[in-house]
């Protein structure tokens, strides 16, 4: 028996990362509880423990009755009386009705009370109501599936990959960047195997420009190491230095900066009162090339050095989207769950394709945001509100905007871009990523008509979201970001009702936007120049 029992919790240690992975699972549970809650879960634990205590007791009268029977020492009725303190009467009967009265209630209690509570608690601290839009754009030329397309034509070993989904997306000098990691492809490689560096890919040019940093990486996403004891993975290496909190794996970072590989990792925790609980970024693992791991809290990221010099050096979102859309998420429950659930007094957050809300944007001052365009419950698809969520705080910061006027959302403007396409073959090529961008307070769905294998991209259409005219950006061999914030200024329109003023700050500021793209291409320009005469030479 005690041969069996070692036995098992050798097979369950090591398929648990060392009981981390199992403890790590309840901690995190737990931590994520409202207190209202984790006080309901309490009493059905200890419900549980004390049936368990009742099973082992009565285990232990049916083997003592049969050994002393045998013995002829004590009667059936003697042994009973020992441990009549746990087994008399229906103890167990009523222990188990309490159980499941409490999980019951709470469970009731968790959707009723904490699920509205932690929206309003958001709403009451985190979130401002805006008069205006925040005009927002973004350098998005290339879509996620060009650019993996593109990055899978120049992978040459046999034993890695890249996943599609296991990309991020971040900003250099106004570029924005996809990151991969050169992942080992099947289980055997993935044991016996390190990642093979990083692909980077630029997507404000097209064609892309594909960049592979070769370097082995001790920690990736799919890597595994057998030890006698567990299989250690990276998620467990992070549960183990944060037991309670939640690493968001998916939202992987990868960055190349003076001449390493780091891999950044969000880490989530919770706010918790007696009827909410409210994730929140707890702050970042930072995984170097050899393995080593930083946790950095998100107040310290400024002052942490390597932290420091990553966030300074790159325009990286530090709330990641997964976060961002879990804040969102609570929200629709603000009107109270009953008032969700009959009535439909909430909004729904609809993703068109393959990229999922919400979209990394900027405005004019560079500042990042995670911007969701949501529709209301049930069969409306009109836009309900534009919801903006700052890329760059630690703590939530929510703007809402309600629009006053009728603009369609992502779901319906494909129709307008076949229109606009008469000719084109709909069997090989395919509508991705509806983005919204907003210029003069009109909001814009620019989407990309790609080939099917995703290598090519015809054209970039932008849909008017209250008219639906199409403004076609015919794509040739090659498009520059320059070229494409031009093309975006040429179908702007004045505001209607704005006064003089205000016209001439925005012809202001469009002058100042043209110079910094003229400026853009003259260092472009100033840099070929440069690379033609150092080849010369």
């Amino acid at each position: 028996m005690v041969l069996m029992l070692i036995v098992f919790l050798y097979i369950f240690s090591f398929f648990s990362g060392g009981f981390v992975l199992f403890l790590g699972f309840f901690a995190q549970y737990f931590n994520s509880m409202a207190i209202g809650t984790f006080i309901f879960a309490s009493i059905v634990i200890i419900c549980i423990a004390i049936l368990i205590a009742r099973i082992i007791s009565s285990a232990r009268s049916r083997s003592y009755d049969y050994y002393y029977d045998y013995m002829g020492r004590w009667t059936r009725e003697q042994i009973r009386d020992r441990i009549r303190g746990i087994r008399y009467g229906g103890w167990g009967t009523a222990i188990f009705l309490l159980m499941l009265f409490i999980a019951i209630l709470g469970v009731v209690y968790n959707a009723t009370i904490v699920t509205p509570g932690g929206a309003r608690y958001l709403m009451d601290n985190y979130v401002v109501f805006i008069d205006r839009p925040i005009e927002v754009s973004m350098t998005r030329i290339i879509p996620q599936e060009t650019a993996f397309a593109y990055a899978t034509s120049f992978l040459t070993l046999p034993t890695h990959r890249i996943y599609i989904e296991e990309s991020y997306e971040y900003y250099i000098n106004g570029s924005i960047i996809y990151n991969w990691i050169i992942e080992p492809s099947g289980i055997w490689n993935e044991i016996f195997r390190d990642a093979y560096g990083v692909v980077l890919v630029n997507g404000s040019i097209y064609p892309p420009h594909v960049v592979f940093i070769n370097r082995s990486l001790y920690w990736s996403l799919h890597r595994t190491r057998i030890t006698p004891l567990y299989i250690d993975t990276l998620l467990r290496q992070l549960k183990a230095r944060a037991l309670a909190l939640q690493p968001l794996i998916d939202d992987n970072i990868e960055v190349y900066i003076d001449g390493k590989i780091y891999v950044l990792i969000p880490i989530k925790t919770w706010v918790k009162g007696f009827t909410y609980s409210i994730p929140m970024l707890y702050g970042y693992a930072i995984i170097e090339e050899n393995g080593d791991i930083h946790i950095v809290e998100a107040k310290e990221l400024m002052q942490h050095p390597l932290a420091r010099r990553i966030f300074e050096s790159y325009e990286i979102p530090i709330i990641p989207d997964d976060l961002a859309r879990e804040w969102i998420e609570i929200l629709r429950w603000y009107a109270g769950f009953w008032e969700v659930v009959l009535q439909r007094q909430t909004f729904e957050i609809r993703d068109v394709g393959y990229i999922k809300q919400p979209y990394l944007l900027f405005d004019s001052n560079r500042n990042l945001y995670w911007v969701f365009t949501v529709e209301p419950a049930g069969e409306g698809y009109a836009i309900k509100y534009i919801i903006y969520v700052d890329a760059k705080t630690i703590e939530p910061k929510i703007l809402v905007y309600r629009p006053e006027k009728t603009l369609m959302g992502a779901s319906r403007i494909a129709s307008y871009v076949q229109k606009a396409h008469p000719t084109l073959d709909w069997s090989k090529f395919m509508l991705t990523e509806p983005i919204p961008i907003i210029s003069n307070e009109t909001l814009y769905w620019k989407v990309s008509i790609i080939t099917n294998d995703g290598r090519g991209v015809l054209y970039i259409d932008f849909v008017d979201a209250s008219t639906g005219n199409v403004y076609t950006l015919q794509v040739l061999e090659r498009l520059t970001v320059t070229e494409f914030d031009m093309y975006i200024k040429t179908f702007r329109l004045p505001v209607e009702g704005a006064t003089a003023i205000e016209s001439i700050k925005r012809l202001q500021q469009e002058v100042k936007e043209l110079i910094e793209s003229l400026q853009r291409i003259l260092e472009e320009l100033q840099r070929l120049e440069k690379e033609i005469t150092n080849r010369t030479i």
